[in-house]
């Protein structure tokens, strides 16, 4: 066992792991497998793996990375509490940026098997209109400029989520013109809009686009 793992088991952990929330009956469900199943895969017995469930017997580190296995996730998302990152608006039809405003309560899209940096921020996606299979969808983007009020360089000629001086948000490409204000191109190549001043400018991470089998919930 790598000694890191094994002195952070043996000095913070004991030889049990005491988890506060249990994923194992989630993620079981989401593979698809039945209990039997992954019973006989990791080589225990039935009984054994309903008290793994229920949290009635403890499993180890080495128990969760065989099931991690078994299950084809990342052992932490069994071993630690979901990651929440915070919901920062809504993008509607792809264009359009709803924020949250600080009257309304706070959400948070909640990740087990993925652990994100403090400084990103989510979007979900609202589609009517265009491309109705993104609907839903959760767009991850760097907040950091939002503070700063600045345009990072690598914000310019990729996807953004970014203010105009007129305070409108939006999502799209931006690229820096040589008067110093923006062209915009929204994300579907249909809406060019020259001589933009931006305020800040947040570039886009990456989008989830089957949130549910990512074992994604927003609450």
């Amino acid at each position: 066992m790598n000694t890191r793992i094994q002195f952070y088991r043996s000095s913070v952990l004991g030889d049990k792991y005491s988890y506060m929330v249990n994923n194992l009956k989630k993620y079981i469900t989401l593979s698809g497998m039945s209990h039997a199943e992954v019973a006989a895969a990791k080589g225990i017995a039935p009984e054994s793996l309903s008290r793994h469930i229920s949290g009635r017997s403890n499993f180890s580190i080495q128990d969760a990375v065989e099931y991690a296995t078994i299950l084809q996730i990342d052992p932490s998302a069994l071993l630690f509490e979901d990651s929440a990152v915070k919901v920062f608006g809504t993008i509607n039809e792809g264009y359009k940026v709803d924020m949250v405003s600080t009257s309304e309560k706070e959400r948070f899209v909640h990740c087990a098997q993925t652990r994100f940096p403090s400084y990103v921020g989510a979007f979900i996606n609202n589609r009517d209109a265009f491309n109705g299979a993104l609907n839903g969808t959760i767009t991850w983007a760097d907040m950091r400029p939002i503070q700063e009020e600045s345009v990072p360089q690598d914000a310019l000629s990729r996807c953004c989520i970014f203010k105009c001086s007129v305070g409108q948000v939006r999502q799209a490409v931006i690229h820096k013109q040589m008067n110093g204000l923006f062209t915009t191109v929204a994300f579907y190549g249909h809406n060019v809009r020259n001589d933009i001043e931006i305020v800040w400018a947040c570039p886009v991470l990456g989008r989830a686009e089957r949130p549910d089998l990512l074992g994604l919930e927003i609450k």
